[in-house]
């Protein structure tokens, strides 16, 4: 006798990612060049050297190395007292606070900047990694008078760069399928998470 199974909205839902990841676990265009992706190279979930890129690279050894080094300048600052090392952990601010305007601008403009645009459903872990990134980045114009100074003349060669060439303020433009991304992943919960699947 056949029965007919009746599947839920989301059994079907389900079974149309499952489907999507297979027929998309590796995308040919971009072997063996690197033009800016659309999708990335290997599937994040459906392909092995995705899977190895994701998780191993990029929530492994990336992750570690930036908190190892977040870690090493706390102790380089608090001069390897543990006391004032606990202390610096638990209230980072003691130690990424920067006076020098100049710093403290770039600090500021950045961590604003990360989380008006970096609002995903992982937003707490990527705005944590990229708040240590931009700490380690101040920490180091504060630290050392050579990269500060240097750092000052290259931001003012762009910006005269983009003055003295004002078409290519449209170097800045977002692509159609950029513009599908940021609202795609800016918009988590209010968009259907699933639906471009096979843009991944």
């Amino acid at each position: 006798m056949n029965v007919n199974i009746i599947k839920s909205p989301l059994q079907i839902q389900q079974e149309k990612i499952a489907e999507a990841l297979k027929n998309n676990a590796q995308k040919p265009q971009y072997l063996n060049n690197n033009d800016p992706r659309t999708g990335f190279l290997y599937h994040p979930i459906a392909h092995k050297m995705g899977q190895w890129f994701q998780k191993t690279i990029k929530n492994t050894v990336i992750e570690n190395a930036i908190n190892i080094a977040w870690k090493g300048m706390i102790k380089y600052r608090c001069g390897g007292d543990k006391k004032a090392i606990r202390e610096a952990n638990n209230k980072p601010d003691i130690v990424y606070s920067f006076p020098d305007p100049f710093i403290n601008t770039l600090d500021t403009l950045a961590k604003e900047t990360i989380r008006e645009f970096h609002t995903d459903n992982d937003q707490e872990r990527k705005q944590n990694i990229l708040f240590k990134c931009i700490d380690m980045f101040s920490f180091g114009l504060n630290e050392d008078i050579y990269y500060r100074a240097r750092t000052k003349l290259q931001l003012k060669m762009a910006i005269e760069y983009f003055i003295n060439n004002p078409e290519a303020f449209a170097l800045l433009e977002l692509t159609e399928d950029e513009q599908r991304n940021v609202g795609m992943w800016n918009d988590y919960g209010k968009t259907e998470l699933y639906g471009n699947a096979r843009e991944l």
